[in-house]
């Protein structure tokens, strides 16, 4: 198969609108790659209206690969009054894992943005099996879940960029996803060790953040991005006793970091700095909240889950409101309310590990701002670039929440048959 040269326009650091300044834009690096077989794909953006097709990356595996989670998935005969939410729910992820597949691929999302989208996409693929009550496809799920972040890991590192901005940490943090990927899909054969490398990757990857930020080459959003990474390693500790101890250290560590970020948010806030606008004020009170509230229940102080929860919950309500009026000026994109949204709608699972009742004025809040999310994306009519994954993301967000909404129907169905 013949080489194809390429030439990709390469963000290797989150994308912030608000935040950015002249010379981070144009640090964007350009680089020029000869790939062997097929690469990512290099199309002209759609019309309006219009999806692009997906990006094609080319795998270093010569190993057989799993059906697409689509497919497996359609293989299931789930029930008439669910067969019309399921099949939405895989026909959304299915479009969400190649439209932002191919926004990454272009240059056109970073990484941390392609994470989120696919983590989603996972959660819908896995919450509709878990409906079914059949798990017998769930392994070739993740599996194929775990190659897509492969994909993303090797094609950092063959950028080979050391000293481009912020490229180390993006490369760590893709191996911290595949890695975790790869442990969820093969736990049983795993082991420990898996999860051992799954926690010193996602060390690894914020200290480089933390060192990017020392120099002025992150920011304080970076950095609480890449801690949040350890809260999520850490939160395994709830399932296991013996790593209890080391988590509640590495968190409190996190905890104090978080505090700093906040504080110096606050103090660029009150000198009218972009960086310190009230949306990331917000942020990041939630983000301190969030992982007090996995602290303080890994502490077993219900007291303090308590009010470390009602501040994360009031912090996203903020959030939500700013960022939209942030979306009327220019200066947050659908994407921002999609990812703050998704953040608070997952603080209540949180809760609900530690036993923290969610308030039901709380709830009623969070369907109410899904809907506004949802006919703010609805009116976006250029999907050009990424904005088609993006607009899929609220959908697959809206999905995920019916779905959740008949399990529980069906779960207090079965409760009342059983009394």
């Amino acid at each position: 198969m013949p080489d194809t040269r390429l030439t990709v326009t390469v963000l290797p650091w989150p994308v912030d609108a608000a935040a950015a300044v002249p010379w981070q834009v144009a640090g964007a690096l350009f680089v020029s790659l000869w790939l062997c077989g097929p690469g990512f794909a290099d199309s002209p953006d759609p019309a309006p209206g219009q999806v692009s097709e997906p990006v094609r990356f080319s795998s270093e595996s010569k190993e057989a690969k799993s059906p697409p989670p689509e497919e497996i998935i359609r293989t299931q005969s789930p029930g008439s009054s669910e067969q019309r939410l399921l099949s939405e729910a895989v026909d959304v992820a299915s479009r969400l894992r190649r439209q932002s597949r191919t926004a990454f691929g272009r240059g056109l999302m970073p990484l941390a943005d392609y994470a989120d989208q696919l983590a989603l996409a996972l959660q819908l693929e896995t919450t509709g099996i878990d409906l079914r009550g059949d798990g017998t496809e769930l392994d070739g799920i993740r599996v194929a879940h775990a190659a897509q972040l492969e994909d993303a890991s090797r094609a950092l590192r063959r950028l080979n960029q050391p000293a481009a901005r912020g490229w180390a940490a993006d490369l760590a943090y893709a191996q911290f996803l595949a890695a975790q990927a790869g442990e969820a899909a093969a736990a049983s054969r795993h082991g420990p060790a898996a999860r051992q490398r799954v926690m010193q990757l996602a060390e690894r990857h914020y200290r480089l953040r933390y060192a990017d930020l020392e120099i002025g080459l992150a920011s304080l959003r970076d950095l609480a991005r890449a801690g949040s990474q350890l809260t999520v390693v850490n939160a395994a500790a709830v399932d296991d006793p013996k790593s209890t101890d080391s988590s509640i250290a590495s968190l409190t560590g996190y905890r104090e970091t978080l505090t700093r970020i906040l504080h110096k948010t606050e103090r660029l806030t009150r000198s009218g700095a972009g960086v310190g606008r009230i949306d990331r004020v917000h942020e990041a009170r939630f983000e301190l909240g969030r992982v007090s509230t996995l602290l303080a229940g890994l502490s077993n102080d219900e007291h303090a889950a308590l009010e470390s929860f009602r501040l994360a919950d009031s912090s996203a309500q903020k959030l939500f409101e700013a960022q939209l009026g942030f979306h009327v000026s220019g200066t947050a994109s659908v994407f921002d309310i999609a990812r703050g949204w998704f953040r608070w709608q997952e603080l209540n699972h949180l809760a609900a590990r530690f036993e923290i009742e969610t308030p039901e004025t709380s709830n009623a809040r969070q369907q109410n701002d899904l809907q506004r999310l949802t006919e703010l994306a609805d009116r976006q009519t250029d999907h050009r670039g990424r904005y088609a994954a993006d607009v899929t993301m609220v959908h697959g967000l809206r999905t995920l929440q019916d779905i959740r909404s008949l399990a529980t129907s069906i779960d207090n169905a079965t409760s009342r048959q059983h009394d």
